[in-house]
């Protein structure tokens, strides 16, 4: 699946940190500069000094497709991926999100789903309310200091002023 154009010292580093191995038919090209770039491929040039960051990023998003929560619906138990996700609710004891019109309920807190789903781009915008960052498409100033968020399945929510700061924060990065 890889194709790694670096010296045999590094070519060794990649392919450790990043969990790879060189394929006879690669279809992603690991690469240090623009002219080892091949046609019909993907290509990621970078160099040895962005090696970690690149690492964090792939990581981080083999995390967010794989990872699964377990949740019931009124058809029973389920398990729905973390990247369909885009808002999670509590009201009461009962912590919810809607995934296509369906409610899934979760047996965790939300303080305890926060504790899971922050490290994959999940913020808390409310006292009741967990955002996935990736579902964010528009963000308009509200009444008060609030921010008005529109999610991908366009939905509005609200950021209060007690968590604004959190959360412009947690966009910039």
């Amino acid at each position: 699946m890889f194709k790694i154009k670096f010296d045999e010292i590094s070519k060794k580093r990649i392919e450790q940190k990043l969990n790879v191995e060189e394929s006879a038919n690669p279809q992603i090209v690991l690469c240090a500069c623009k002219e080892d770039i091949e046609e019909d491929k993907i290509n990621l040039v970078f160099t040895m000094d962005q090696l970690e960051s690149l690492s964090e990023n792939i990581l981080f998003s083999s995390q967010v497709k794989k990872k699964t929560l377990s949740g019931r619906t009124y058809r029973g138990m389920v398990n729905i991926e973390i990247q369909d996700i885009d808002l999670i609710q509590a009201y009461g004891n009962e912590v919810y999100t809607k995934i296509q019109d369906t409610r899934v309920d979760f047996s965790l807190k939300l303080y305890q789903l926060l504790e899971k789903l922050e490290p994959l781009g999940f913020i808390r915008i409310s006292k009741s309310e967990i955002v996935n960052i990736a579902a964010v498409e528009a963000i308009a100033s509200g009444f008060n200091g609030k921010l008005i968020l529109t999610l991908r399945n366009n939905q509005e929510v609200e950021v209060n002023r007690s968590f604004k700061k959190e959360f412009l924060k947690s966009i910039e990065s």
